[in-house]
Parts: C-alpha cells; structure tokens; sequence
C-alpha cells in the first residue's frame, strides 16, 4: 500500500509540472496514474479537474468534482471549482448552488461571493449581483472585479453619483486603470459635469495616447 501512495505522489508530481509546461493533457495522463494507484489521492482528483477546466473539457471536470465531493463534501474550494465548470457550460443556476454550497462552509470566502455575483448577473439578477459584490468588498476592500461591477451596476440602474463614488473608490486603489478612467468620464459626460469629463478623458490619453473611443468621446464633449 504505501509503495503504492508513493507511486501515486510520483505521478501526480509529474502531472504538476506537465501543468506547468502548459501540457495539459499528458498532466491528465499522469494523475489518471497516480489515481488508479491511489483512489484516495484527493489532490491528484481536484488537479484533474482543474486540467479539464483549463481544456474547456467542463462536463467531464463536473464529474471528478462530484467525485471528489463524495468523499469530502466539506471542500469549500471543490465547490467553487465545480461552480466555475458550471457556469462555463452555461449552468448558471447550478453554479449558483455550488457557490451557494462553499459559503454555507465558509461565509467568508470572496471567490465565492464574486463567482456567485457573476452567475446572479448573467441570470438578470442584478440587485442581488450586487448585493454580493459588497459582501466581496467587506472582505477584500481592494477587489478590482467588485469595485468595477458595483460601479457599472449602479450606472445601469441610473444611480450615476453612486456609480461615479464607486468609480472614484476604485480608482483610490487602481489609479493608473484606464477602463475605470473611461467609466468615470462616461458618468461625468452623463450628469453635466463635462469639464471634469475631460479631465477623466486627459488621465485615459495620458495612459493610452492612441485610445481611439477616448478621442471620440473627447470631441463629442468638446463639440456640444
């Protein structure tokens, strides 16, 4: 048996480093391997699974994760993984359980709640979308993907202060983003503020000289 654990850690070693290589399916060979050798080997099981999600191979990556789940069901990483192979096939609802699956494990996980914020908004369902951006951002104040959403969804729903707050908040961290730069001198453009507009419009071409939307939008202020 435990000539056989080590055989295992062998080949799952070697699929590691064939992962690394970005030979992802000799790496499926290798912890095919180390699991036949050793079926208890959870972490050649989830590294198989994350390899078929990186082959875009998610309906197969959905079964080692239910695998890996039957034996350890409390793997909160497990269900996010699974959630992301879900919401890859388009399973938005699905996924939404799974990540709703790792937060009833742990209510702190931030990959969780911005994984579930994606699915939520791809199902249409904005308010809560948001709702779990802000649980992302009472955890990680710094997160690009929620501080950005939050501002474009409040933007859709016509909260254009708000919007242009979180812009602001986002930009605090991440001052030298030109997308954020570019959010924030639409939403001036949109509530009257065309001066500071065109200054959001400057901090873009400062960065990016040759931003061709950038340079329309700038003219479309300039010439009303």
């Amino acid at each position: 048996m435990n000539d056989n654990v080590e055989e295992s850690k062998r080949w799952f070693d070697k699929g590691l480093e064939l992962v690394k290589e970005g030979r992802y399916k000799e790496a499926i060979g290798c912890f095919n391997k180390a699991i036949a050798l050793f079926p208890d080997n959870l972490t050649a099981w989830k590294n198989k699974g994350k390899t078929l999600f990186f082959l875009k191979r998610n309906e197969e990556a959905v079964k080692i994760y239910n695998e890996v789940l039957k034996r350890n069901p409390d793997d909160k990483f497990v269900w996010c993984s699974k959630g992301l192979s879900l919401s890859a096939l388009g399973r938005n609802e699905d996924a939404l359980e799974a990540y709703n699956e790792a937060l009833n494990i742990d209510i702190n996980t931030s990959f969780a709640w911005k994984n579930k914020a994606k699915a939520l908004s791809a199902l249409g369902r904005n308010k809560e979308a948001f709702e779990a951006y802000n649980e992302v951002l009472k955890r990680k104040k710094n997160d690009f993907t929620a501080l950005q959403n939050k501002g474009f969804f409040l933007s859709t729903i016509g909260r254009n202060e708000d919007a242009l707050a979180a812009y602001e908040e986002a930009l605090e961290q991440y001052p030298n983003d030109t997308f954020l730069w570019k959010k924030k001198g639409s939403i001036l453009s949109a509530i009257g503020r065309n001066e500071d507009a065109l200054k959001a419009c400057e901090e873009v071409l400062k960065r990016k000289p040759k931003d061709l939307y950038t340079w329309k939008i700038k003219g479309f202020i300039l010439f009303f």
